[in-house]
Parts: structure tokens; C-alpha cells; sequence
């Protein structure tokens, strides 16, 4: 009882957190957009620019990670290319695992399609991908996808 009574109230804590944070982040963005309207063609400011609207970009996927745990963003379940959402996320797994971690991803373009909330399989990719990093023996993280396999109804 008290366990789940201790995880309730991270989840509280963490929604309340992202959704502060996304407001913020909002608020950000609207300033950075206006700026970019006074920049004229100053490709120095051009590229800040960029560079900070990426990053609130970055935040808000962040955001909705944590609101997910939070489970006060409802699932969205789509079809989706397992091999392309991987490749997509390369960017993040280097950044959240360090420049000491090795990442070799094998991908095949014919996998199966999914259905699946991104968010969801998103954060649990990187979760696994974050502990396999911190494991006591690993050396690199690897993500393979090669083939489909159809699972044994019995």
C-alpha cells in the first residue's frame, strides 16, 4: 500500500512538474518567434535562433516523456515503422547516454508496422537503452531490429 501510495504522488509531483515546465517552454517559444520576426538576415542570429527553437523542441518532447509517465497524457496508439522511429531517435539516445557510449543501431526496412503509443514505446526504448548504458559490464549499447517474428499463440 505504501508503495503505490509513494508512486501515485511521483506521478502527481511529475505532471505537475511537466506541465509547468511546457507552459515555460511555451513561453519561450512565443519570445523566440518573435525575435526570429526582428532578425532580418542575420545568418549569426538566424542560427541561434534555430538552435534555441530546436531546443524548446527537444523540452517538449521531454515534457510529454514525463507526462506520460505521469499518465495524465492519454495513449495514442498509431501504426508505426519501428526501424524509422529509431533512426529518429539516434539524436536523443546520444545525447541522454553521454559521449562515453557507443551506439550501433542495425536497422531493416522491412520490419512489421506496429501500433503503439510513440510516446510510450519512445520512453521505453530509452529506459532500456539508458540501464543497459549503466549496466556494471557494458561497454556499448546496441539496438538491433533485423527481422519480424510472429509470436506462439499457445
Amino acid at each position: 500500500m505504501w508503495q503505490a501510495q509513494k508512486m501515485e504522488a511521483i506521478g502527481s509531483l511529475t505532471g505537475g512538474v511537466a506541465h509547468d515546465f511546457n507552459n515555460v517552454l511555451q513561453v519561450i517559444n512565443g519570445n523566440l518567434q518573435m525575435l526570429g520576426a526582428d532578425a532580418g538576415d542575420n545568418p549569426a542570429t538566424l542560427r541561434r535562433l534555430s538552435a534555441a527553437t530546436d531546443a524548446v523542441r527537444r523540452g517538449a518532447k521531454l515534457a510529454a516523456y514525463l507526462l506520460a509517465f505521469a499518465r495524465r497524457q492519454p495513449l495514442s496508439p498509431t501504426v508505426l515503422n519501428p526501424s524509422h522511429m529509431l533512426a529518429g531517435m539516434n539524436e536523443m539516445l546520444h545525447r541522454a547516454l553521454g559521449e562515453t557510449v557507443r551506439i550501433d543501431t542495425v536497422l531493416s526496412d522491412d520490419l512489421w508496422h506496429v501500433q503503439a503509443d510513440r510516446n510510450q514505446l519512445e520512453n521505453a526504448l530509452l529506459n532500456l537503452a539508458i540501464k543497459t548504458a549503466h549496466s556494471p559490464c557494458a561497454r556499448k549499447t546496441a539496438c538491433s531490429m533485423r527481422r519480424s517474428v510472429q509470436a506462439d499463440p499457445s
